[in-house]
């Protein structure tokens, strides 16, 4: 009976803990949302306006995020004079994204991860090309040791250091986007970390983050995202005490599934 007690009481204890630690956090959001968020376009805009680098984190084939994108960078373009964007595609594919730009070669004969081959990536790649942006590849090609984020770093800043008025956007898996982890077993900086550019902004996005039909953009505030992990970082191997508070700047919020209008 003593035991039973005890776990029932631990049990409560581990719960009330989750919700002051901020791991039931989508009512708050909401809340926060609803009053601070704005449309994720025009807060890429905005960012890009104000900073000479985004970062955005995405979750690979995941058409909404994607979307996203494909529908901010005509404005981005635009109203911001991005001109570049830079991609998670290994870096020895540069040629070959170069005839594509050309018109020489079609997108599915650029050569990229299974992980983000999809669609709606092609579409981005295509809507890039046809606003005439630059597309960089930074990430490391199979078979070679060493760090993947100091290799995109290395690509991304080393084309800075060529082009030092580029206005760009880098898409790559959210795990590059996250800055300052500390990881319980490994110890190794993010793109984020090494993306020492003046004037830089990373945004992440959270699938199934709000009830609600729209995405909504949102600048991290501390103290509402201190405890909070989010999907991303609740499957990686960081210490308890990691939350979103202090590892990016910015989140978009997207709408849980159950939430999305219909496409009928």
């Amino acid at each position: 009976m003593k035991r039973h007690l005890r776990a029932l009481i631990y049990g409560l204890l581990i719960f009330l803990g989750s919700m002051l630690l901020g791991l039931y956090p989508q009512e708050d959001i909401t809340l926060y949302a609803k009053h601070h968020g704005v449309d994720p376009v025009d807060y890429l805009l905005e960012k890009a306006q104000e900073y000479k680098l985004l970062l955005v984190g995405t979750h690979h084939r995941n058409p909404l995020i994607h979307n996203i994108i494909i529908e901010a960078l005509p404005v981005l373009a635009r109203e911001a004079k991005i001109d570049t964007i830079f991609v998670e595609i290994p870096s020895d594919q540069q040629d070959t994204i170069n005839s594509f730009l050309a018109g020489k070669l079609s997108v599915d004969e650029i050569r990229m991860w299974e992980g983000i081959a999809c669609p709606t990536y092609f579409q981005m790649l295509i809507a890039a090309r046809n606003l005439g942006l630059n597309i960089i590849a930074i990430d490391q090609p199979k078979g070679l040791g060493g760090s993947r984020d100091t290799w995109m770093a290395y690509e991304v800043l080393s084309f800075y250091v060529l082009h030092p008025n580029v206005r760009g956007i880098v898409i790559a898996g959210t795990r590059h986007a996250l800055k300052g982890i500390k990881w319980s077993y490994i110890i190794e900086p993010s793109l984020a970390d090494l993306l020492v550019i003046p004037g830089s902004f990373s945004i992440i996005m959270w699938p199934d983050a709000i009830d609600g039909a729209f995405p909504m953009a949102v600048d991290i505030e501390p103290r509402l995202f201190m405890g909070i992990k989010g999907p991303a970082l609740m499957s990686m191997n960081t210490k308890p005490q990691v939350c979103l508070a202090s590892a990016a700047d910015g989140v978009i919020l997207l709408p849980a599934l159950k939430s999305r209008p219909s496409k009928g």
